[in-house]
């Protein structure tokens, strides 16, 4: 091959434009022809496309391994996924309980008539306040009793008051 063909292949290397024969023949060209000095430094950028040409490929031992270990972390990884979401499925019922809650304390409350009727309505009423009246009157009577006794009490007390009157009165010591 010659320089001017080495050069115009290098130059569509760098543009991207070279097909996959063209690359291995630049690379059989480095491995193998003397190299002009100004090209010499371009060895090196195609050396190691021939090592690892040359490079044995792993046994299936590795392939085996090597899947082994994929295949553990995709294990625990899912395991690690579903914790994380049945923590957040938990988080979200137990924000949903917390919301249902508060609309329930919170929500306002409607007062329905118990009557159609405002006469059937006020009879109720009366009845209710006769039966809180007649309650009230049965717990007054011992008020009543206690009351009395009080009131006797203070008027033998004033008796007292009308003696310290005269005492003043005549004033007596």
């Amino acid at each position: 091959m010659h320089i001017r063909e080495i050069e115009r292949l290098l130059e569509k290397f760098y543009n991207g434009e070279t097909s996959l024969q063209e690359e291995a023949m630049l690379r059989e060209w480095f491995a193998s022809a003397e190299i002009p000095s100004h090209l010499a430094s371009l060895k090196a950028q195609f050396a190691p496309d021939l090592e690892k040409s040359k490079a044995e490929l792993p046994d299936e031992a590795f392939d085996e391994a090597f899947f082994q270990l994929i295949d553990q972390h995709e294990k625990t990884h899912k395991a690690y996924s579903l914790r994380k979401m049945i923590y957040a499925g938990l988080g979200l019922a137990a924000s949903l309980a917390i919301m249902l809650s508060i609309y329930l304390e919170f929500k306002p409350r409607t007062i329905e008539d118990t009557f159609n009727d405002p006469a059937l309505a006020y009879e109720e009423v009366q009845r209710a306040m006769l039966f809180v009246s007649s309650k009230l009157n049965k717990g007054m009577e011992p008020v009543k009793q206690g009351t009395a006794s009080f009131n006797a009490g203070m008027e033998k007390a004033s008796d007292f008051n009308k003696m310290s009157l005269i005492k003043n009165y005549f004033k007596i010591e």
